[in-house]
């Protein structure tokens, strides 16, 4: 997709705020902290339009300073909640995010990948359920409850799909995780 004159600018603002960080992270690491701090709370502000959020958002997500990179990931979480349209062009980048290696991305992946499936008129989610309940079988819990909170939001949005989501949240009594005790957590 092509991204306009405005969410180029914003990108550009990115990439220069976060490259600026990372010099300032090496030569005064409280300072780059501060920065990027200033830096993440301002994208949600009325300043940035959500063109501007989601490219900044995208562009932030490889910055080294982990509080650029969450709090990018975090808005991209929350513009899917309220713009779900927005981000949809952008599904099979989201769908790649369930492999991150970084879990916290995976989580997140999964939380905006149900939020989409409100605005997902061309049925791109229900081939990919088996992949997205994958985690649900173990080994981490945490992992399994996100994918089991984000499957009830593809439900709720998405009702034909409810028994094969369903069935598999329901997998969780099979499942393997590190402890019996983390097991019975996730069972609830």
């Amino acid at each position: 997709s092509r991204v306009g004159a405005s969410s180029r600018g914003a990108e550009r603002k990115a990439e220069t705020t976060l490259s600026s960080a990372g010099r300032t992270a090496r030569a005064t690491p409280g300072l780059a902290f501060h920065r990027a701090a200033l830096y993440v709370s301002a994208m949600t502000t009325a300043l940035w339009t959500e063109q501007d959020r989601l490219a900044v958002g995208w562009a932030g997500l490889d910055a080294p300073a982990a509080r650029v990179k969450y709090g990018c990931l975090k808005d991209l979480r929350r513009l899917s909640e309220e713009a779900p349209q927005l981000l949809y062009a952008d599904f099979d980048k989201f769908v790649r995010l369930l492999d991150h290696p970084n879990s916290i991305f995976r989580w997140n992946a999964a939380h905006i990948l149900a939020n989409l499936a409100r605005v997902d008129r061309a049925c791109k989610l229900a081939p990919l359920l088996g992949r997205f309940l994958q985690p649900v079988r173990g080994p981490q819990m945490i992992a399994a409850a996100n994918v089991m909170q984000a499957a009830a939001v593809i439900a709720a949005a998405q009702p034909q799909l409810a028994d094969e989501l369903a069935a598999g949240i329901l997998a969780v009594s099979r499942a393997k995780y590190e402890t019996e005790e983390c097991r019975n957590v996730a069972i609830g």
